[in-house]
């Protein structure tokens, strides 16, 4: 049936089912993505769509509860206040769990025009309920109140924090609601932002903002807007779905895990679960003018003794395991300290009759060292989105990978660290300046095909697109947390990864445990009993832990295979047991045991003892 309205056209379109599976790939180029959701067979009858006159509601089937109630006149959009925007056509189909509503924006004037926000109207959700912070892993935070505008939850390809995927979860007492934004981001390089707020009526309202309203401040504006140039069309589909067992409240996101299969793939590399041992080799404590690089071992400095005393000193006095991880490889800058870490993280190693130092050796002392200690080898490249030329300048440009001389500097740097015997390299602070997600998925598929053999972990909780071309590291800690009181209270990460583990099974996620942030909790002891258990913590949730300090460990302790556990039906041979639905946090008695919040009840990830035959006698 239509539905006239004034500034809107509305089509409902009668029950409909899609294909029960969307095979993986990618579009031609060139081609229009689908938008058209897919349903898994087990979607249920959960709610049915009313239109009424003069309202749009969705009413529980078994209940009759109405859990979304709207205005026609406010249906799904609102214009760009104070400026001219065109205004989309919509398409609606009803499902058994939910709905689709289609948006087609054509642009038939004669110049660039911006699309306005999209919008969910007054969602019944009760004074008091849950939703899922993705911009770490899908922590459950509650909400509570009238008028009260939670943080941006809805940032994605938009700077930073930015959240891992453009989806949203919502649970009441005895519901799930999962909203999901379908849209080519690559194709059409614009991110989103959205605000969830409470109405005085109870109700809570949802905007998505493609453009800007005309009245953001300087830090709410969003860095690249939707804009349609003239004689061109864009469709958007916002997949809103209902579920009553919140057990399965990842399933609500199944729209946009089956449109980001079809767009863009699964994981793109081979996934190693071993922890990784992290050097810091450099310090800004130790800094003077008579150790200008800042290295730590007085005794044995490679900018006066070469690398091959510093790295015979490592291989002695570190335990290791399968993987080591090298921070500060060329040391830090004296001057300009704020521009830490240094970007020319091997081709300074070169630099030495300029400088007056002997590096020099580096590569061939790091592949001396990798191979007598039988490791993979990995160096953290400071800032590795920040292009500088000279050493301690001050001076940098955020890279652009359509600028020649900027990919033949990066490259001169990776070329060095392949030389010397690099498996992997930590991409630091990547992005940082506003780098759009566009080019940085470019700039990664062309390091990758530059250096097959290199792995690329990128840094600064990147999203999906990224996440499917390499692993990301997340800090297990809040360094930014003034005096906290518990372990617990400076916890960025507190659950398994679980959009990851439901978009990209197979995923490779670092988790750095810098026991020196721990250093303000108060009263704590950095024992090694508390290393064990929040190294084996890491691994259980199903992270790979970077570690920096003595753990003990065997061949056989490896990060988990979490999706298995999180996404129902994951696990091989029967259902996995579903992911746990949402609480209020609650402390841990000590600092041995790490609380996951995540109710109506709560997991408690311990150490679990190794046994001693499963060590290989090589302490790690």
């Amino acid at each position: 049936m239509s539905i006239s309205l004034a500034t809107l056209g509305i089509v409902m379109s009668a029950c409909a089912q899609f294909p029960a599976q969307i095979p993986g790939g990618s579009n031609a180029p060139g081609q229009s993505p689908d938008h058209t959701p897919a349903e898994t067979a087990s979607s249920s009858a959960v709610v049915e769509t009313l239109v009424e006159p003069d309202r749009f509601r969705i009413r529980r089937l078994e209940t009759g509860e109405v859990v979304m109630d709207t205005p026609r006149a406010n249906l799904f959009f609102e214009a760009v206040r104070h400026r001219d925007a065109l205004n989309p056509s919509v398409d609606i189909r009803e499902l058994p769990n939910g709905f689709d509503a289609e948006f087609t924006f054509v642009n038939d004037t004669g110049e660039p025009m911006p699309l306005g926000s999209l919008a969910l109207q007054n969602l019944r959700l009760g004074r008091e309920f849950v939703w899922r912070d993705f911009s770490i892993g899908g922590a459950p935070e509650r909400v509570e109140g009238r008028g009260r505008s939670v943080r941006e939850h809805f940032r994605y390809a938009d700077g930073e924090p930015g959240h891992y995927s453009p989806v949203m979860v919502l649970e009441t007492d005895d519901l799930a609601i999962g909203i999901n934004l379908l849209y080519p981001v690559l194709e059409y390089q614009h991110g989103v932002r959205g605000r969830l707020w409470g109405r005085d009526d109870g109700g809570w309202n949802l905007r998505i903002r493609l453009s800007d309203l005309g009245f953001e401040g300087e830090h709410s504006r969003l860095e690249n807007e939707a804009i349609l140039p003239p004689g061109q069309s864009r469709s958007y589909t916002l997949a809103v779905r209902f579920t009553e067992d919140k057990d399965r409240w990842i399933e609500t996101l199944e729209p946009y895990r089956a449109y980001f299969e079809r767009l863009y793939g699964g994981v793109a590399y081979e996934r190693d679960p071993r922890p990784v041992r992290g050097i810091t080799l450099a310090g800004q404590g130790p800094q003077s003018a008579r150790n200008p690089y800042g290295f730590r071992q007085e005794d044995v400095r490679p900018d006066v003794e070469g690398f091959g005393p510093l790295l015979e000193w490592v291989g002695q006095t570190f335990s290791m395991g399968d993987r080591v991880m090298f921070w500060q490889p060329t040391g830090l800058y004296l001057h300009n300290q704020e521009a830490n870490f240094p970007f020319k993280f091997t081709s300074f190693w070169m630099e030495g009759d300029r400088y007056g130092h002997a590096m020099a050796d580096a590569p061939q002392q790091f592949r001396r060292f990798k191979a007598r200690q039988n490791v993979d080898l990995g160096f953290w490249w400071g800032r590795s989105t920040s292009v500088t030329r000279r050493w301690d300048i001050g001076q940098s440009e955020f890279l652009d990978p359509d600028n020649p001389e900027h990919v033949r500097l990066a490259f001169d740097e990776l070329e060095l660290a392949r030389a010397a015997g690099a498996d992997f390299i930590g991409l630091d602070a990547f992005g940082s300046g506003g780098i759009p997600l566009w080019d940085l998925v470019r700039w990664v598929e062309m390091m990758r095909e530059e250096f097959p053999t290199l792995k690329f972990i990128t840094e600064r909780h990147q999203p999906d697109l990224l996440h499917r071309l390499g692993p990301t590291f997340f800090m297990a800690y809040n360094k930014k947390v003034l005096r906290p009181r518990t372990v617990e209270e400076i916890r960025y990460v507190t659950t398994p990864h679980y959009l990851a583990d439901y978009l990209l099974p197979g995923h490779e996620t670092w988790l750095a445990l810098r026991n020196d942030i721990l250093e303000n909790v108060r009263n704590f002891r950095n024992t090694s009993r508390f290393r064990q258990a929040e190294f084996e913590r890491a691994m259980q949730m199903g992270y790979v832990p970077v570690y920096y300090d003595h753990v003990d460990f065997g061949p056989g302790d490896v990060a988990a295979e979490s999706w298995r556990r999180t996404v129902p039906g994951a696990a091989s041979g029967g259902t996995a047991p579903a992911p746990p639905s949402a609480p209020a946090p609650s402390e841990a008695s000590d600092h041995l045991t790490a609380t996951v919040p995540d109710s109506p009840r709560v997991n408690t990830y311990r150490g679990a003892k190794r046994p001693a035959d499963a060590a290989d006698g090589k302490r790690r």
